[in-house]
C-alpha cells in the first residue's frame, strides 16, 4: 500500500505544471559572473563612476546589511590599510558564506510576515520562521522552493516555520491570498477585496479567486499538549458545515465571494484562478493539489512579478533607493524606475535559480551600492542609482548593542526581567506559553522602527531613544568593572589609544582629530579615567551615528 501511496503522489505531482523542481533541487550557476552583471548593472544605472565610499565605511554597512551585526574591530582596523576593492570584495563573500548571513535574511522576513498583526499570539511563529528559512538559505535552496513552502504548509505553527504566514493571516482565505500576493509578489491585491482595484487592473472577481486557493485552510488551537499551540489543518470533506470566514476552525470546501448587495445571500461559489496567468483548477480539487498548483503558479520563472518583488525588496533593503516606490507597491500600471537594470537583474536571478546568495553578492558587488550614500529623505524614493543613509533595524540595533555593552549583561537588563513575569502577568501581554519564540523577539522589538523593512528615515523610535538615554541599560552596564571603558583603561596607559579602542568598537572607525582632541578633553576633565572613557562612550551610543548605517 506505500508504494501505491507514493506512486500516487508522484502522479498528482508530475502533473502539476512548475512542480517538476523538487525541494533538493540546487541553484543552477547563472552564465555570466556576478562581476559582470554588476558592471551590467551600473553602466544600465549610470553609476559606474560614481564616486566609491572608503572601505571602513563600506566595512560596516555591509556587516549591517549582509550580517546583521557591526564588523569586529579588528576587522576594521585590519582593512584600514587596504584602499582597494579587492578587499571590500573578499569581505562580501565571507559575510555571505557565513552563518551570520542566514540568521539576517531569515529575520528580515521574520519582520516581514509577523509584524503590524493585531494579536501578540503570531510571534508564537517567530522561532520556528527563523529557522525555516535560515536552513533553507544555509543549503541554497532557491527562493522559489522557500516560498512555495509557505504557501503549502500545514501542521504545527510551534514546529514548522512554513505555516508562518498562513498563520499570521489567521488561516482565512482573504487575509492569506493578500499576504502571499502582497509579500512574494508585491502586489496589494487585497485592494480589490470589496471592489475592483481603485489604481490597478485586478478586478474583485480576481481577488476572490486568488482566495479560492486557500479555502480548505483553516487554524486551529491545539490543547494536546502543555505549551501553547495551533495547527494549520486542512478539510477536504464536501461536507463541512458552513461558517463565517472569522474565527473559522474547519476549512470549507469552495470559497464564496460575498454578495455585498444582499449579504444575507450565499455568495458565488469561485473557481480557483490565478490572477496573473489566468489558469484555475476545477471546483472540487483536493487541497494538497490546489495550493502546490498556485504555490507553482506563483513563484514560476514566467510569472515576472515574483522576480520583481524579490529583487525589488532585496535592492531597496541594501542600497536605499529602490525600483518601485514601495516593496508592496507593484503592480501592472506602476512603473518602475530603471527598467533595463531591473530586468537584467530579475531575468539573471531566475538563471541562477532563484539564489538568494548570489543576489546579494550581485548588489554588493555593484558602484550603485558602494558609492557614497545620501542623507535619508522619508517622502520621496529616490531611484534605485542613489544609496540612502538608513537607520538600523531593531534587529540590528539590538544586535550591535549586544556587541558594545555585551551580551549577557545586555540581554539581562532588555529581555531577562520581562521573561521572569509570572504566568498570570505574561497572559495580559499575550504571552503566556510562548517561551523561547517570544523571549527571543521581544528586546528587538525596543528598538523597531518603521524603517525595518522599507524606508530611508534616519529617526529613530521614541522607546529605544529614551532607553539608551534616560534608563539603566547604557548607564549600568558601562559602570560594570567589565565594561569596554574599564577593560580598556586597563589595556592602555595611553588616553588616546584608550579614546581609539572606544571609538573602533563603538563607531566601527577611528575618530577624527577633532573628536580625539574633544574626547581627551572630556577625559582630563572627569574625576578618573574610566569616568571620563564612560562619558565618551555614553555619548557615542546616544548619538545619531550609532543608530544609522552609512
Amino acid at each position: 500500500m506505500k508504494n501505491i501511496y507514493v506512486g500516487a503522489c508522484f502522479a498528482i505531482f508530475t502533473m502539476i505544471p512548475g512542480l517538476a523542481r523538487c525541494a533538493d533541487t540546487q541553484p543552477t550557476a547563472t552564465t555570466r559572473s556576478v562581476s559582470a552583471v554588476a558592471t551590467e548593472l551600473d553602466r544600465l544605472l549610470g553609476t559606474a563612476t560614481a564616486q566609491s565610499a572608503d572601505n571602513v565605511t563600506l566595512l560596516r554597512r555591509m556587516s549591517f546589511d549582509l550580517t546583521g551585526r557591526p564588523p569586529a574591530a579588528s576587522d576594521v582596523r585590519d582593512l584600514a590599510f587596504e584602499n582597494g576593492p579587492e578587499a571590500i570584495a573578499r569581505a562580501s563573500e565571507q559575510m555571505i558564506a557565513s552563518s551570520d548571513f542566514a540568521d539576517s535574511f531569515a529575520r528580515y522576513w521574520r519582520n516581514a510576515i509577523l509584524s503590524d498583526r493585531s494579536s501578540n499570539r503570531v510571534n508564537l511563529a517567530a522561532g520556528p520562521l527563523e529557522d525555516y528559512v535560515r536552513q533553507s538559505v544555509e543549503n541554497s535552496v532557491g527562493w522559489d522552493l522557500i516560498v512555495r513552502g509557505f504557501m503549502t504548509a500545514q501542521g504545527s505553527v510551534a514546529d514548522d516555520g512554513r505555516t508562518a504566514v498562513i498563520f499570521a493571516a489567521e488561516g482565512k482565505p482573504e487575509d492569506v491570498a493578500a499576504d502571499m500576493s502582497r509579500l512574494f509578489l508585491g502586489i496589494q491585491i487585497q485592494c480589490a477585496q470589496c471592489h475592483d482595484h481603485p489604481t490597478d487592473v485586478w478586478t474583485r472577481q480576481q481577488f476572490h479567486q486568488l482566495a479560492a486557493y486557500f479555502s480548505r485552510v483553516a487554524i486551529r488551537p491545539d490543547r494536546s499538549g502543555d505549551r501553547r499551540d495551533f495547527i494549520v489543518s486542512v478539510n477536504d470533506s464536501p461536507f463541512a458545515p458552513r461558517g463565517q470566514n472569522d474565527n473559522r476552525y474547519v476549512g470549507q470546501p469552495e470559497h464564496r465571494m460575498p454578495d455585498l448587495e444582499h449579504p444575507d445571500r450565499d455568495g458565488e461559489v469561485m473557481t480557483p484562478t490565478f490572477f496573473v496567468s489566468t489558469n484555475n483548477v476545477e471546483l472540487g480539487t483536493m487541497d494538497r493539489v490546489r495550493r502546490a498548483t498556485i504555490a507553482a503558479e506563483l513563484t514560476s520563472a514566467d510569472n515576472v512579478w515574483f522576480s520583481r518583488a524579490i529583487v525589488n525588496r532585496m535592492w531597496t533593503h541594501y542600497v536605499g533607493g529602490g525600483f518601485y516606490d514601495a516593496v508592496d507597491g507593484l503592480g501592472s500600471k506602476y512603473e518602475a524606475q530603471q527598467p533595463a537594470a531591473l530586468e537584467l537583474l530579475c531575468n539573471e536571478f531566475v538563471a541562477s535559480g532563484f539564489d538568494i546568495k548570489w543576489l546579494a553578492s550581485v548588489i554588493t558587488a555593484t558602484r550603485a551600492y558602494r558609492q557614497v550614500a545620501a542623507s535619508a529623505s522619508s517622502d520621496t524614493n529616490p531611484g534605485p542609482s542613489v544609496a540612502v543613509v538608513r537607520r538600523l533595524s531593531g534587529d540590528e540595533m539590538y544586535e550591535s548593542l549586544s556587541a558594545v555593552i555585551g551580551a549577557q549583561s545586555f540581554g539581562q537588563l532588555i529581555g531577562g526581567r520581562a521573561m521572569n513575569r509570572e504566568p498570570a502577568a505574561m497572559a495580559g501581554v499575550g504571552m503566556s506559553g510562548m517561551g523561547d519564540s517570544y523571549a527571543g523577539v521581544l528586546p528587538r522589538l525596543f528598538f523597531a522602527t518603521a524603517a525595518d523593512l522599507e524606508g530611508t528615515t534616519t529617526e529613530a523610535s521614541v522607546p529605544g531613544v529614551l532607553m539608551l538615554m534616560n534608563g539603566p541599560l547604557v548607564s549600568r552596564t558601562l559602570a560594570s568593572p567589565i565594561s569596554l571603558p574599564s577593560t580598556t583603561s586597563r589595556r592602555y596607559v595611553d588616553d588616546a589609544r584608550r579614546v581609539d579602542a572606544i571609538y573602533l568598537k563603538t563607531l566601527s572607525r577611528l575618530p577624527t582629530p577633532e573628536q580625539r582632541d574633544a574626547a581627551l578633553e572630556s577625559i582630563a576633565d572627569s574625576d578618573t579615567a574610566v569616568q571620563g572613557l564612560e562619558d565618551v562612550m555614553w555619548s557615542l551610543i546616544c548619538g545619531t551615528e550609532f543608530g544609522v548605517r552609512q
